[in-house]
């Protein structure tokens, strides 16, 4: 974190959160979010999860 409390996160981190948001709001499926972040899909399911 920076002086304000900020957290800062690189490009991939934040795409990443995006993919695993989508699946929440079922606007991504846990395979096509397992091929867009190269991981299997029991990872996918296990960071939904988190």
């Amino acid at each position: 974190m920076n002086e304000r409390g900020f957290i800062t996160i690189t490009m991939h981190e934040f795409e990443r959160v995006k993919v695993i948001q989508a699946v929440l709001q079922h606007r991504l499926t846990v395979v096509l979010a397992a091929e867009r972040l190269q991981l299997c899909e029991r990872q996918v399911s296990r960071l939904v999860r988190r």
